[in-house]
């Protein structure tokens, strides 16, 4: 199963690099060695990274374990069909248990009366209105809009709640073009060209628009910028499966 490729530790979805090693048929030295290079170069990744190490015939062998962020930098030069099949394998074990784990929990956090659950309680209630109020938005962006509305209302960080909101009937966007740029090794400035080449997006003076063919892989968010609304564009797992597929054939 999926979900087998993955652990939680603490509450957050992570793989050990010795079965990152395994599964794409790279040797667990030169692993760890991509690992204290990305480590090494940028402090922020310290966070995406743990160490840890395990006792054989009295010697000490070193591994880390690693959150998605840090997967995916680490895979994102791994090139070749096989390295392309269990990205993709990986990708969905992520996802698969991230919901298992939001699942888990929901209906504790609907009974509670924490701030967690009063904020999950009024996401509820956003979106309900948002999807009455506003025509033609899709249930996954009311989903997103009523997530942020409920984080500004109590001040706390709605992200662990991603996903316990009812189900969308399609699937949710929510990579934005840095996040797809991990996953192909590409800057998002980069990214938005690619997705512009493909059709999926248009300018409009400074700002992207999703086209006919886009709107099956995006949603356009509204948001105010400097006293002005504006548009950005989150993408969904289908248009990350295909970029890393068209990134595997080059």
């Amino acid at each position: 199963m999926p979900q087998d490729l993955v652990k939680v530790i603490e509450g957050q979805v992570v793989v050990d690099s010795r079965e990152v090693a395994k599964n794409f048929g790279k040797a667990h030295g030169d692993v760890l060695k991509s690992v204290d290079v990305l480590v090494r170069e940028n402090s922020l990744t310290k966070n995406m990274f743990y160490e840890d190490s395990r006792e054989y015939r009295g010697q000490q062998f070193r591994y880390f374990v690693m959150n998605r962020d840090g997967f995916s930098l680490l895979v994102m030069g791994f090139t070749g069909s096989k390295a392309l099949e269990w990205k993709i394998k990986y990708i969905q074990a992520f996802n698969a248990m991230e919901k298992a784990l939001t699942e888990r929990n929901m209906q504790g956090l609907k009974a509670s009366t924490t701030p967690a659950g009063d904020a999950l309680e009024d996401a509820v209630k956003a979106k309900e209105a948002i999807l009455k109020l506003v025509t033609g938005i899709k249930d996954g962006m009311a989903t997103l809009q009523a997530l942020e509305y409920a984080e500004r209302l109590h001040g706390i960080s709605m992200e662990p709640l991603r996903g316990l909101l009812p189900a969308a009937e399609h699937k949710i966007a929510s990579f934005n073009p840095t996040q797809l740029g991990a996953h192909i090794g590409l800057k998002a400035q980069a990214v938005n060209k690619l997705l512009a080449e493909r059709g999926w997006q248009k300018r409009e003076g400074k700002v992207w628009r999703l086209t006919e063919i886009g709107k099956a892989y995006g949603e356009e968010l509204p948001f105010k910028r400097n006293g002005h609304s504006d548009y950005r564009i989150l993408w969904n797992e289908d248009a990350l499966l295909e970029l890393v597929a068209n990134a595997e054939v080059k």
